[in-house]
């Protein structure tokens, strides 16, 4: 199936996502919707390290953000002596968090002009127009251009040693059939058998058959 432009991108798509925290401006909008209290001015670090799923179905990019007062924010991995809280968009309880933030976790699966023109919050609107803005980026456009060919070269030498490891294992499967039946062949003294089902295929497997190999 072919992967989306970088445009058609949304915010649950993982590049996206964090391309956009790398925006101090964003990353804070962002961190105040979840958190639901002010902060202060954001410093962004990107590690801009690329962490490929075994299935390659995500990308991850970690974010650590930090505010004046020195407070952390990891906005990816989390230590085990962190708070951790997590939101999801497929959630069934809108009545445990704000209509503000209920609003965003639907703009993060559906990204677009309509969904953001559906809420009066001006935070989500201005996190839309700074994701407007981003689209708009051709520097960042090529980065997921590279990352999507990666991420394909990734996926077919994957297929490639899935297949090499299925044709030899399928190889050494035949070997042992075959030698098998060359024994089973022998201590039933047929000698002449063994020679002929070298060289005469349709031989081969009524004889692979015979002795249920």
């Amino acid at each position: 199936m072919a992967r989306k432009k970088f445009e058609q991108l949304n915010l649950q798509d993982a590049f996206l996502f964090s391309a956009a925290l790398e925006d101090p401006e964003t990353c804070r909008l962002i961190l105040e919707l979840f958190l639901g209290y002010p902060i202060n001015n954001i410093t962004v670090h990107a590690e801009h390290s690329i962490l490929l799923t075994s299935d390659f179905k995500s990308v991850r990019l970690d974010i650590y953000a930090s505010d004046k007062i020195k407070v952390g924010y990891n906005l990816v991995a989390l230590g085990d002596e962190t708070q951790k809280i997590f939101f999801s968009t497929k959630g069934n309880n809108p009545e445990d968090i704000s209509e503000e933030l209920a609003a965003f976790l639907e703009y993060v699966e559906n990204s677009t002009d309509q969904c953001a023109a559906k809420t009066q919050s001006e935070t989500v609107h201005k996190i839309h127009n700074k994701i407007k803005e981003l689209k708009k980026n051709r520097e960042m456009g090529v980065k997921y251009m590279l990352l999507d060919e990666l991420i394909k070269s990734a996926e077919k030498e994957a297929a490639a040693e899935s297949l090499a490891k299925g044709l030899a294992e399928g190889k050494i499967k035949e070997q042992s059939r075959y030698s098998r039946l060359i024994l089973l062949l022998a201590d039933d003294g047929k000698n002449d058998q063994i020679v002929k089902a070298a060289s005469d295929v349709h031989l081969l497997e009524s004889l692979y058959q015979e002795y249920g190999l």
